[in-house]
Protein backbone atom coordinates (compact mmCIF):
# COMPACT_ATOMS: atom_id res chain seq x y z
CA UNK A 1 0.00 0.00 0.00
CA UNK A 2 2.86 2.39 0.76
CA UNK A 3 4.24 1.81 -2.73
CA UNK A 4 0.94 3.10 -4.18
CA UNK A 5 1.08 6.18 -1.94
CA UNK A 6 4.65 6.91 -3.05
CA UNK A 7 3.56 6.74 -6.69
CA UNK A 8 0.75 9.23 -6.05
CA UNK A 9 3.07 11.59 -4.22
CA UNK A 10 5.47 11.47 -7.14
CA UNK A 11 2.68 12.41 -9.54
CA UNK A 12 1.21 15.33 -7.60
CA UNK A 13 3.21 17.11 -4.96
CA UNK A 14 1.83 20.27 -3.38
CA UNK A 15 3.40 23.28 -5.03
CA UNK A 16 4.40 21.30 -8.11
CA UNK A 17 3.16 22.85 -11.34
CA UNK A 18 1.55 19.60 -12.42
CA UNK A 19 -0.27 19.28 -9.09
CA UNK A 20 -1.64 22.78 -9.59
CA UNK A 21 -2.91 21.87 -13.06
CA UNK A 22 -0.19 23.79 -14.85
CA UNK A 23 1.69 21.96 -17.54
CA UNK A 24 4.95 23.33 -18.98
CA UNK A 25 3.43 24.44 -22.28
CA UNK A 26 0.00 25.44 -20.97
CA UNK A 27 -0.96 29.10 -21.18
CA UNK A 28 -2.88 30.93 -18.48
CA UNK A 29 -6.52 29.95 -18.08
CA UNK A 30 -8.79 31.43 -20.72
CA UNK A 31 -6.19 31.74 -23.43
CA UNK A 32 -5.55 28.09 -24.34
CA UNK A 33 -7.94 28.00 -27.29
CA UNK A 34 -6.72 31.32 -28.63
CA UNK A 35 -3.07 30.31 -28.46
CA UNK A 36 -3.65 27.08 -30.40
CA UNK A 37 -2.56 25.04 -27.38
CA UNK A 38 -4.00 21.54 -27.37
CA UNK A 39 -5.63 20.21 -24.25
CA UNK A 40 -4.08 17.07 -22.74
CA UNK A 41 -5.84 13.71 -22.95
CA UNK A 42 -6.45 13.88 -19.19
CA UNK A 43 -7.49 17.38 -18.16
CA UNK A 44 -7.37 18.86 -14.70
CA UNK A 45 -10.39 20.72 -13.39
CA UNK A 46 -8.80 24.06 -14.29
CA UNK A 47 -8.16 22.88 -17.85
CA UNK A 48 -11.72 21.55 -18.09
CA UNK A 49 -13.13 24.90 -16.94
CA UNK A 50 -11.23 26.54 -19.77
CA UNK A 51 -12.08 23.76 -22.25
CA UNK A 52 -15.82 24.09 -21.56
CA UNK A 53 -15.52 27.90 -21.63
CA UNK A 54 -17.26 28.13 -18.26
CA UNK A 55 -16.03 31.71 -17.56
CA UNK A 56 -17.74 32.87 -20.76
CA UNK A 57 -21.10 31.19 -20.14
CA UNK A 58 -21.51 31.09 -16.37
CA UNK A 59 -22.29 33.84 -13.89
CA UNK A 60 -21.09 31.64 -11.02
CA UNK A 61 -18.53 33.13 -8.68
CA UNK A 62 -16.75 29.80 -8.30
CA UNK A 63 -16.36 27.86 -11.55
CA UNK A 64 -15.41 24.74 -9.60
CA UNK A 65 -19.01 24.62 -8.34
CA UNK A 66 -20.19 24.52 -11.96
CA UNK A 67 -18.01 21.45 -12.56
CA UNK A 68 -19.27 19.82 -9.35
CA UNK A 69 -22.86 20.38 -10.50
CA UNK A 70 -22.12 18.95 -13.95
CA UNK A 71 -20.66 15.87 -12.27
CA UNK A 72 -23.58 15.51 -9.86
CA UNK A 73 -26.53 16.31 -12.10
CA UNK A 74 -25.30 15.67 -15.66
CA UNK A 75 -22.90 12.75 -15.06
CA UNK A 76 -19.80 14.50 -16.41
CA UNK A 77 -17.21 11.77 -17.10
CA UNK A 78 -14.16 11.71 -14.85
CA UNK A 79 -11.63 9.40 -13.31
CA UNK A 80 -9.87 9.60 -9.99
CA UNK A 81 -6.14 9.11 -9.81
CA UNK A 82 -4.37 9.54 -6.50
CA UNK A 83 -7.45 11.17 -4.93
CA UNK A 84 -7.61 13.72 -7.72
CA UNK A 85 -10.26 14.08 -10.39
CA UNK A 86 -9.12 14.10 -13.99
CA UNK A 87 -11.31 14.44 -17.05
CA UNK A 88 -10.56 12.34 -20.16
CA UNK A 89 -10.83 14.66 -23.16
CA UNK A 90 -12.37 12.05 -25.49
CA UNK A 91 -14.99 11.10 -22.88
CA UNK A 92 -15.83 14.75 -22.28
CA UNK A 93 -16.24 15.30 -26.04
CA UNK A 94 -18.55 12.27 -26.25
CA UNK A 95 -20.47 13.58 -23.22
CA UNK A 96 -20.91 16.94 -24.96
CA UNK A 97 -22.33 15.15 -28.00
CA UNK A 98 -24.81 13.29 -25.79
CA UNK A 99 -25.81 16.52 -24.02
CA UNK A 100 -26.27 18.47 -27.24
CA UNK A 101 -29.89 19.09 -28.11
CA UNK A 102 -30.60 18.45 -31.79
CA UNK A 103 -31.10 21.62 -33.77
CA UNK A 104 -34.75 22.24 -34.43
CA UNK A 105 -36.13 23.89 -37.53
CA UNK A 106 -39.51 25.49 -37.72
CA UNK A 107 -41.64 24.55 -40.72
CA UNK A 108 -45.22 25.22 -41.63
CA UNK A 109 -47.41 22.18 -41.24
CA UNK A 110 -49.04 20.52 -44.22
CA UNK A 111 -49.80 23.55 -46.40
CA UNK A 112 -52.68 24.85 -44.30
CA UNK A 113 -53.11 28.59 -43.92
CA UNK A 114 -53.60 28.33 -40.17
CA UNK A 115 -50.01 29.32 -39.59
CA UNK A 116 -49.45 26.30 -37.38
CA UNK A 117 -45.79 25.59 -36.87
CA UNK A 118 -44.28 22.22 -36.10
CA UNK A 119 -40.79 21.32 -35.08
CA UNK A 120 -38.70 18.88 -37.04
CA UNK A 121 -35.32 17.59 -35.99
CA UNK A 122 -32.67 18.25 -38.58
CA UNK A 123 -29.80 16.54 -36.83
CA UNK A 124 -26.36 18.01 -37.36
Amino acid sequence: MRQHADACEAVAKPGDGYAAGITPDAPDSGSAAKAGWEYPDLMTEEELIDFLRIPLVSKAEDYHNVIKNLIRFRDLPRIEICHRLLFPKESVLAWIERQTVPRMSLTRSGGSDTGAVRRTGTGR
